[in-house]
């Protein structure tokens, strides 16, 4: 922090506005609040590099598997006993079964159990215990996926297939259960794509409501992901929007339509679809990417201002950059000099690397590509750049510190961006650090849906507890304002003129412990001042100081006739409605 020694006392003008700060942040600290983010804006970047440098073993790592990728998928499935999609011991039991290393053993094995439970399930249902069949069905849906994951190579794909129409086929049988989830097709150039649709039980009928709409990423399926989001969105107050675009789940299977770089054209068709829903409020949609849907998301929300908030979790900004990664300099020269090569030298590595193989194979099949060379030099298309600037809804960008493949890629997309941003860094200490916080389902939920209560103005606010205040305007109605009188929600910003606004902002920021040039610093220039708004606390309440230095003799006289001396002008505040005259109580409108 630079010193100010040697300047003198306090300016006149910094005094009033910073004893505010101190009351303010005196209530703050009194008053219970909703959790901070683990890491927002410029504090994620220490926690990361931090935790990047601690070498230690993986929670999900050597986990009844030496192979890697096994751990992982078994990490992942039971991950799923969050959501009621799996169970521990059924999950274990399986894995147990596996020969290590062996993807057929692994198709074999989870086959058999899923078969073992869809069966259960159907004698559930025929005692008519719908609720037990329903449970046991999406149990069955998730070990169908499980089976069929390995199995991407030209001559497994039919196995791949038969798991993703009998996991469908499942979950369909699952939602019988549940009278508020349908599956739906939504219209896309000349086809229809697959989605779940699921309203929340405890909006209320009568009113429009938010809707979340979840992109499923790389490998994920519609089914998957609504047990990823869909349960904790509809306990929250939202409504969900689940699907499957071209190069997943049944899109690539059944039809052939592979991945495409300009995903606005995919997210425009959803958005559409969603905002056609009696039930939702075309002024609260959220779009929601997930693992490779870290880019298909925010490419279409660059496209389309009708959506209000955007979460990337995590954040991809070019995505060839994942891929590129995987190898050396000279072994990515031969992808243009000699691509025979480069598709022989992959074949030849896949052959011991479950994971090599299992990647390249599924990704000629999922993007289109001819090879393996082709495939990388497709991966070009699918970037940010010159794109992110356009979004323009609230954003949060979510990075996990041992998700290798995405490492870096959050970050330049946060920087990217000139919208409302927020940044959430998932650590080791949380148990949350693995690629789209796998196995810390509760946590990731509950800090994304936070975000974006404060973002929509919804969730839970309904069920939300008088004693548990989420802003300073709740707050005050807690303490028995009337709500009929103002209806206060948060804190905006403070408006103060000062003489000098580069050494008012020098000043500010070294008191808040801010760089000068933080690129939140929003500074514009008008017609009868220059303003700077510096940001005061957490990223996603947008709290700032707005400091105004008049170059306009109208904006001085209009300031002293109001016999108000350099300092504090004005005070801003978000509130849903004035239900009294503005000329009582010195309110403007």
């Amino acid at each position: 922090m630079k010193s100010h020694k040697g300047r003198g006392r306090m300016p006149s003008w910094l005094f009033a506005p910073l004893l505010a700060l101190v009351v303010l942040t005196a209530i703050a600290v009194v008053l219970p609040a909703s959790p901070a983010p683990a890491a927002a804006a410029s504090g994620a970047q220490p926690a990361a590099a931090q935790e990047q440098t601690l070498q230690v073993s993986e929670w999900y790592e050597d986990f009844i598997f030496e192979d890697k990728s096994f751990s992982s998928q078994l990490a992942r499935n039971l991950a799923w006993t969050y959501a009621g999609a799996a169970d521990i011991g059924e999950v274990i039991a399986t894995a147990k079964r596996v020969t290590d290393g062996d993807i057929h053993s692994w198709y074999d094995e989870w086959l058999a159990t899923a078969d073992r439970v869809h069966a259960m399930a159907a004698a559930f249902e025929e005692g008519g215990h719908t609720i037990s069949a329903g449970e046991a069905y999406f149990r069955a849906a998730t070990y169908y996926q499980a089976a069929g994951f390995f199995m991407v190579a030209p001559d497994d794909r039919d196995r791949a297939r038969h798991c993703r129409k009998r996991g469908r086929d499942s979950f369909l049988k699952a939602i019988e259960a549940h009278p508020n989830i349908t599956y739906e097709r939504i219209p896309y150039e000349g086809t229809t794509l697959p989605a779940y649709v699921a309203r929340s039980t405890i909006a209320p009928d009568s009113a429009r409501g938010p809707i979340v709409i979840a992109n499923t990423g790389f490998d994920g399926t519609s089914e998957d992901t609504f047990h990823g989001v869909a349960w904790a969105a509809m306990k929250r107050g939202y409504h969900v929007l689940v699907f499957e675009g071209p190069g997943q789940g049944e899109m690539i299977m059944d039809h052939d339509l592979h991945f495409r770089p300009d995903w606005e054209v995919v997210g425009r068709a959803v958005v559409d679809y969603a905002l056609d829903l009696p039930f939702v409020d075309p002024n609260r949609v959220a779009y929601m990417g997930i693992s490779m849907g870290g880019y298909l998301a925010p490419r279409a929300v660059a496209f389309d201002d009708r959506v209000a908030a955007l979460i990337a979790n995590g954040g991809l900004y070019k995505l060839y950059e994942s891929a590129y990664r995987i190898f050396p300099e000279d072994q990515l020269a031969l992808i243009d000099s000699d691509p025979a090569r480069f598709n022989a030298m992959v074949a030849e590595m896949a052959e011991t690397d479950i994971s090599l193989q299992w990647l390249f194979d599924n990704s000629t099949w999922r993007f289109g590509s001819a090879d393996y060379a082709d495939f990388m030099l497709g991966q070009k298309d699918y970037t940010l750049e010159h794109v992110a600037q356009n979004i323009k809804a609230s954003t949060l960008v979510v990075e996990s510190v041992s998700d290798d493949m995405f490492a870096g890629q959050p970050q330049n997309l946060y920087d990217a961006l000139q919208c409302p941003k927020t940044y959430v860094v998932f650590t080791r200490e949380e148990a949350a650090q693995a690629h789209c916080q796998l196995g810390a389902n509760s946590l990731s939920n509950e800090k994304i849906f936070n975000w974006l209560d404060g973002v929509m103005g919804e969730g839970d606010t309904a069920s939300a507890s008088a004693a548990e205040p989420r802003s300073l305007g709740a707050a005050v109605l807690a303490a028995g304002e009337s709500p009929t009188a103002v209806p206060m929600f948060k804190l905006h910003h403070m408006g103060i003129v000062v003489r000098n606004l580069d050494e008012a902002v020098e000043i500010y920021t070294d008191i808040l412990g801010l760089d000068p040039d933080d690129e939140r610093i929003q500074r514009f220039t008008g017609k009868a001042n220059k303003t700077a708004m510096v940001p005061i606390g957490r990223p996603e309440d947008f709290n700032s100081f707005e400091l105004m230095e008049p170059i306009s003799d109208d904006f001085l006289d209009v300031y002293i006739k109001a016999d108000l001396a350099e300092g504090f002008f004005h005070l801003a505040v978000l509130i849903d409605a004035v239900t009294f005259p503005a000329s009582e109580g010195g309110l403007a409108r």
